[in-house]
């Protein structure tokens, strides 16, 4: 089932498991996720292809994402594209995709 697979909840185990993922989807290292990370991610990784009706729902869920978190000046998105995802975001993006 979809909902066993993405870690939503804000509760220990689960943030766990959304940050492994996440550095699992960051194969560059570099601290974001742009849409084709999540893409991959998505379809390589946790195999959800089957599943859902990928590219709409990964399109509208990142879309939505993106931005969702103000953040502030220490840790600012200014010099990042607006379009990635941090993962403060990442929860975010999988609440999305999950509806």
């Amino acid at each position: 089932m979809i909902s066993d697979l993405i870690p939503t909840k804000k509760v220990p185990d689960q943030k766990a498991k959304r940050r492994e993922l996440f550095n699992l989807f960051d194969k560059n290292n570099l601290g974001y996720l742009t849409e084709e990370d999540m893409r991959s991610g998505i379809l390589n990784i946790l195999k959800l292809g089957e599943l859902i009706e990928a590219e709409d729902a990964i399109k509208t869920a990142f879309q939505s994402a993106c931005g969702a978190v103000k953040f502030s000046k220490k840790n600012s998105k200014a010099d990042l594209k607006d379009s990635t995802i941090q993962f403060q975001e990442f929860r975010i993006f999988f609440v999305y995709l999950r509806q």
